[in-house]
């Protein structure tokens, strides 16, 4: 049976993605779902890679897509294991910089951050009402995502903010030996679209990636027929290899 770790988004915590799991639990895959993580503490990020070398797959949503990168990365540079990567309207690198221009611009990052710091419980509604953003039912999802959030740790939620406004994994994938899955929303409102032609002109070995139209960053949480479909394609390839 495979066995995927699949990591959620910042902000969101696990619940949002059960409709995942238990889509992909029909198809007699094993997923581990988890939260996200602080991956800054050297610590912790060995305890997580230690859990990652137990998965068949890594897959991880948004800032879980992420963190899926690094775990990847690490546990190919430490063990020489190049484990299938799956990513879920995740940008290798979240925030704007020089070389890397489809992302959210630093200034309004950095706004975002310090709301955050000031107003957490309004920052986060109106985060989750961008997440919904793009969709056809972007109210009902926005309603159906507050219900479903769970309780937020403030602390942990910082934490993703910092690993948000440092993680640069471009290049990271450019040299992954490991067979890539990028899946994206065509109306995402959080990962610009752009970001699709860039990702395609990576250098990778076996990158792949797909794009969903007339969808938002909560596709993984809605379009789950969709998102397994994708899913399963991508692991029989990989088995098949």
């Amino acid at each position: 049976m495979l066995n995927i770790l699949l990591i959620t988004g910042w902000g969101m915590g696990t619940a949002v993605l059960h409709p995942l799991k238990q889509a992909l639990e029909q198809h007699d895959i094993q997923v581990e779902l988890i939260d996200i993580f602080p991956a800054q503490k050297a610590e912790v990020l060995a305890q997580y890679i230690e859990k990652a070398r137990g998965a068949d797959v890594l897959m991880g949503w948004s800032l879980g897509g992420e963190l899926a990168m690094l775990l990847a990365d690490a546990i190919y540079q430490q063990h020489g294991e190049a484990k299938p990567l799956i990513t879920l309207a995740s940008n290798p690198s979240f925030v704007a910089h020089s070389h890397w221009h489809c992302a959210m611009p630093k200034e309004t990052f950095q706004t975002f951050q310090e709301s955050f710091r000031r107003l957490p419980a309004q920052t986060l509604k109106r985060f989750i009402a961008l997440v919904a953003m793009g969709s056809a039912s972007a109210k009902e999802q926005q309603k159906m995502l507050q219900q479903l959030q769970d309780q937020p740790d403030h602390q942990l939620l910082q934490d993703g903010l910092e690993l948000l406004a440092q993680l640069n994994l471009v290049e990271k994938l450019e040299h992954y030996q490991g067979a890539q899955l990028h899946l994206y929303a065509e109306q995402d409102a959080l990962v610009p679209h752009q970001i699709v032609a860039k990702m395609q002109k990576l250098p990778a070995k076996n990158l792949q990636v797909k794009v969903l139209k007339q969808a938002a960053h909560s596709f993984p949480c809605f379009e789950t027929d969709w998102t397994v479909q994708q899913i399963l394609a991508f692991c029989a390839d990989w088995q098949k290899n």
